[in-house]
């Protein structure tokens, strides 16, 4: 049975509890709803798909919810258990397609997704590739192919294999705007099925898609051969012309197009460069789709042509080289694929792993039964395991996997634990499916780690002469250190801490190399940062995305018990071959327990807790001998804490990591810590919400009492009166319910 011939009751029903399965291209889809502009949208726009239940283990699960925010009506759309994006309600429909597109921009591990339509050119497995921006009548283009007999693989995505090239059909929606609806809906009449109607307001125009030909879903998954490049340019008052484009402006252009072209590194440049190669390419200027559909199909002999002809001669390769060639040294250096000198692993390190490995066996058992007697969730004390020890995942089912992965990434331990598993000598003996999953997300965090290393090596050059006291913090910190615990956990940002005297000679080191603020931050924004918070506005490089905060103080200024941190620079060690420091150990731990407690994004507490007792557990510190390995100085923590008045924040975290992830600390330290009594520190009010926000009830990770939890997580601590008298204080958040 295919989707449109299913009730509607049936299709409700079915949205609402386990989801429909659709099957997209290479992917599996797994769509979750209970909103009925989904269900009418999937019953319509999907009609010709067959009508199945979800996969044992889908490649993307997708739920779109009702919710409110800021008292206003809004969709929120989550990819695998984790939220993506929230949308006014008006978007609901636009916003399933698009988290779908943004499936394929990012999450294709063995495929290059470039920004561009594709049709096959009629009675052929010859494919037109139409590269543009949003904006230019690609979609208008394609659809008006599509309903004019072409079958139509993708309006929105062209998915090359990186090994073959070839083009993969997916069978989805076009999506259309303003004009272009009336336009289609007048010239095709019944043969233009559109789904549910949204609104933009930027410009203000009317959205929807519409449903693919029965023809264009029949090809699904199947492949096709790229023929040409055709650039469109719709223009009024033009003339209908075809222009000639060299290789080395077709492989500029498809580079600029490929959305995961940078994901792929070394792969990404070699598949663009042997399509540039192989294709010729032509840009289309245009004014009525209609005319421009009548001409492609008259001159479809001219592009086979020119196809055979470019891969008889390889013409235009050495101009493919001069552009390259062009390339400014940072461009370059962002293709390159991830540094693979990792740091060796020295003997010590081996022991201090080793004891760890034993450690983690001799409490995995009490470990269990905590987890599964408190949280009652079995779900989250297998993740734990598999933290703890990869071998436990060896033989889970396909269907565990589907509801660990969730979580995994809900949590953000996913990388960690692909990362674990794929080093483990039974990786190739599992499903080929879980391989797959799992090794995107390595390749994302091989990614991110090339991103944040190269942000590193230009901070380095920028800052090291006007500051000497450069101290990494957190996830930077961590993967500068090499600390093998910390491989495949990403970081969005970089974070130093420098001495407070230092600000003005850094932030203007920054302006001068192209770092800019946030363009959204004001006036009263930047001097709410600098009068209350502990850290100037984030920056970012006018041509990259890694924000870096610079921070000069480790609590906010409006937090009561924020202190200066002149000690803690003054301790911190150097990272061997390069500028930057760390904080000693103790201090890095402390940190991480400040960093949760009074500062910390609670949905992802496990993530950091884990963090945090691996570098309790099994840290490396260095000096001017190089690293070394010691048991936690617990004697020195302890006088820190109370020196800093911090003994309250540093019990609320050190009891969650023992009830969550095991009891390893030594009991003295947690009685010293709780006054002498953990128990009672535990039923305390404030402890329970951290524990509801740390921990997820995977059957609804985002329950209400979980949601409130959070929220009362991220306006903990209560800041200082002063904070509130400060009319800067009230501006935000006027600004903020208005936004």
């Amino acid at each position: 049975m295919k989707i449109g011939e299913a009730p509607l009751s049936e299709l409700r029903r079915l949205l609402a509890s386990e989801g429909v399965g659709l099957r997209l291209g290479p992917y599996q889809f797994r769509i979750e709803s209970s909103m009925e502009p989904i269900v009418r949208a999937v019953h319509t726009l999907h009609a010709h798909h067959p009508l199945r239940p979800a996969d044992e283990f889908s490649d993307f699960r997708l739920r779109l919810e009702p919710g409110w925010a800021r008292l206003r009506p809004t969709v929120v759309a989550s990819v695998n258990d984790q939220v993506w994006h929230i949308w006014p309600r008006r978007l609901t429909v636009a916003a399933m397609e698009w988290v779908c597109s943004w499936c394929y921009f990012r999450g294709a591990y063995r495929s290059l997704a470039v920004h561009a339509a594709v049709a096959a050119l009629p009675e052929t497995e010859d494919a037109i590739v139409f590269p543009a921006d949003s904006g230019s009548g690609k979609s208008t283009l394609a659809s008006t192919l599509m309903l004019s007999g072409w079958d139509l693989l993708s309006d929105e995505i062209a998915l090359f294999d990186l090994d073959d090239q070839r083009l993969t059909a997916l069978a989805r929606p076009t999506i259309l705007k303003g004009y272009s609806l009336e336009l289609l809906a007048k010239r095709f009449s019944d043969r233009a099925v559109f789904g549910p109607r949204g609104r933009i307001l930027d410009p203000p125009q009317p959205i929807a898609h519409m449903q693919p030909t029965e023809a264009s879903v029949r090809i699904n998954g199947k492949k096709y051969r790229p023929t040409a490049f055709v650039f469109p340019s719709r223009e009024p008052g033009v003339s209908l012309q075809l222009e000639p484009l060299t290789a080395g402006q077709a492989f500029a252009m498809v580079s600029q197009f490929g959305i995961n072209y940078r994901t792929h590194g070394e792969a990404g440049f070699h598949a663009v460069l042997e399509l540039a190669r192989s294709c010729p390419a032509f840009r289309l200027h245009y004014e009525d789709a209609g005319e421009a559909e009548a001409f492609l199909r008259k001159n479809q002999h001219r592009f086979l042509a020119a196809r055979d002809e470019r891969g008889a001669v390889r013409s235009g390769e050495a101009e493919i080289l001069t552009v390259v060639g062009n390339c400014s040294t940072e461009k370059s250096l962002s293709l390159t694929p991830k540094n693979q000198q990792a740091r060796d692993v020295t003997a010590s390190e081996q022991r201090d792993v080793s004891r760890s490995s034993s450690l983690d066996l001799a409490a995995s058992a009490r470990h269990s039964l905590l987890v599964d007697h408190n949280s009652r969730d079995p779900l989250l004390s297998t993740l734990i395991e598999g933290l703890r020890n990869p071998d436990c995942l060896r033989t889970l089912e396909l269907s565990e996997w589907d509801r660990l992965v969730p979580l995994a990434v809900h949590l953000e331990l996913l990388p960690q634990i692909a990362r674990r598993v794929s080093e483990r000598p039974w990786w190739s003996s599992l499903s080929t499916r879980v391989r797959q999953r799992l090794s995107q997300e390595i390749q994302a965090s091989d990614f991110n780690e090339t991103c944040i290393r190269f942000e590193l090596r230009q901070l380095q050059r920028i800052l090291s002469p006007v500051c000497d006291r450069l101290v990494l913090l957190k996830g930077a910190a961590y993967m500068q250190a090499g600390f093998v615990w910390a491989a495949g956990r990403r970081t969005s940002d970089v974070d130093l801490l420098v001495p407070e005297s230092s600000l003005p000679e850094i932030e203007s080191a920054l302006a001068d190399e192209g770092y800019r603020k946030n363009d959204d931050l004001s006036a009263k924004d930047d001097r709410y940062y600098r009068r209350w918070l502990h850290e100037i506005p984030p920056m970012q490089h006018e041509h990259r995305r890694v924000e870096v905060d610079v921070h000069f103080r480790l609590l906010p200024l409006a937090d009561p018990l924020s202190f200066s941190v002149a000690e803690e620079i003054a301790r911190s060690v150097p990272l061997p071959g390069t500028s930057f420091r760390i904080l000693d150990r103790v201090d890095r731990v402390l940190h991480a327990i400040l960093n949760l407690a009074r500062t910390g994004e609670f949905r992802r507490a496990i993530r950091d807790l884990w963090d945090l007792r691996c570098m309790i557990h099994m840290a490396t510190d260095f000096d001017s001998a190089g690293p070394r390995h010691d048991f936690f100085d617990w004697d020195e923590f302890l006088a820190r804490v109370e020196a800093r008045c911090l003994q309250r924040s540093a019990a609320d975290i050190l009891l969650l990591m023992d009830e969550v992830l095991g009891p390893e600390l030594p009991a003295a330290v947690l009685r010293q810590l709780a006054d002498g009594d953990p128990s009672r520190h535990r039923r305390r009010r404030l402890y329970r919400v951290m524990r509801m926000a740390a921990v997820p009830c995977t059957l609804k990770l985002r329950s209400r009492r979980r949601r409130l939890a959070l929220w009362g997580m991220e306006h903990y601590p209560v800041p200082r009166i002063g904070t509130w008298l400060d009319p800067l204080t009230w501006t935000k958040r006027l600004q903020f319910l208005r936004d």
